[in-house]
């Protein structure tokens, strides 16, 4: 469409054989930009092929209608009627004030559009944040979880003491906007920066408490290249927890029993099951809690279940996971346990499950959860 509008925005102008010259000429600096490989919004708006035609992307998440997506068609419209209003202001008199007029508030909406998109950037941190606490455990989680086009979400958060302590520190992304945190019911003073939740209060050895904490957030987070790395929208969503804080948490794998009511538009898959066979209510105990939804298929073999890209061929790919799994467990630089590399080599996995995440921020292409593994995506 960008193509037409200038060739016969330059047939409308020119009138002569020339005007094919200057539209080919146009069109290369479009080309031109295209042929860059950027993570910016601008040069998205301007690439005129598939943003992915260049880099590795996956496609588990097919196209993901969120607030990028949207901007970007908005834009190439307004660049379109800018185009036309120009043309439109040279080549008519009664109305150029109109259409310039026009032109001026394409122009401003194109501006305001590329604003937006760069304060809408969400982007992998690399290396992930840690923390690691001896004064507290968590002992388990209750969620009201909603996963369409954001997260909102609900914790209860039930802790443990082990001494005393003046503050209680979670792990949670600073793209979530904390909307309310009590203690035992009562609000308490709180801040959330640096993807750390820190909330002021005073504990004494042995007690426990119900922690309450409320928040939502739209989810797009995109790696260095700028492909859509974790993400939540009504058909597809990632959220694999140990590299990614959706929910608060801390570093320390220790098992916590998760009672998680979950309200999707799309077919779950998660390291826990479904309770009694309820889609929509995930129990178990765990040291996270992980969610996929996409393209995707399930295939169960030898006591197996396999999460796969529809993509994949699954001979192919369990015949490459057993050199997968041997070359992480040989990968002294990987983040696994004693536990789960044990887990490997026993073959003691119920699920493989086949997520994303970036490779140089640890675990590389494979995180053990109890008796499930999950899979970095390759192609």
């Amino acid at each position: 469409m960008l193509a037409a509008t200038i060739g016969s925005t330059m047939g409308l102008l020119l009138k002569n054989g020339f005007s094919i010259f200057v539209s080919i000429a146009i069109y290369s600096l479009f080309l031109w930009e295209s042929a860059k490989v950027t993570n910016t919004p601008l040069h998205k708006f301007f690439n005129i092929f598939d943003d992915y035609t260049y880099i590795f992307s996956n496609n588990i998440s097919g196209v993901l209608f969120n607030t990028p997506y949207f901007l970007d068609k908005l834009f190439v419209v307004f660049l379109i009627l800018l185009i036309l209003f120009i043309s439109f202001s040279i080549l008519t008199y009664t109305k150029r004030v109109h259409f310039v007029v026009y032109a001026s508030f394409s122009l401003l909406a194109m501006i305001v559009i590329t604003v937006l998109s760069y304060e809408n950037i969400q982007s992998v941190e690399a290396p992930i944040k840690t923390i690691k606490t001896d004064t507290y455990n968590i002992e388990s989680y209750k969620m009201d979880l909603i996963l369409n086009k954001k997260i909102e979400n609900k914790a209860d958060i039930h802790i443990r003491f082990l001494r005393e302590t003046k503050n209680i520190v979670f792990l949670i992304d600073n793209i979530f906007k904390i909307k309310n945190v009590t203690v035992n019911e009562q609000p308490v003073e709180y801040s959330h920066q640096e993807n750390q939740l820190i909330i002021n209060s005073l504990h004494r050895q042995n007690e426990e408490v119900e922690v309450m904490i409320t928040y939502e957030g739209n989810v797009h987070v995109q790696n260095d290249l700028g492909v859509e790395t974790y993400y939540v929208s009504y058909n597809a969503i990632n959220l694999p927890a140990e590299v990614f804080y959706w929910y608060p948490t801390t570093s320390d794998k220790q098992l916590m029993k998760f009672d998680v009511h979950v309200k999707a538009t799309t077919n779950l898959y998660s390291n826990l099951s479904a309770s009694n066979g309820k889609p929509s209510v995930f129990k178990g105990s765990a040291t996270s809690i992980n969610f996929f939804a996409g393209e995707y298929k399930a295939i169960s073999k030898d006591g197996i279940k396999y999460v796969i890209p529809i993509s994949y061929n699954f001979e192919a790919f369990q015949s490459s996971l057993t050199s997968w799994l041997k070359e992480a467990v040989e990968n002294k630089s990987n983040d696994l346990t004693k536990t789960e590399i044990a887990t490997i080599k026993n073959k003691d996995y119920q699920k493989v499950i086949v997520g994303v995440w970036p490779f140089n921020i640890g675990y590389d292409g494979v995180q053990v959860v109890e008796d499930t593994i999950l899979m970095n995506y390759m192609e």
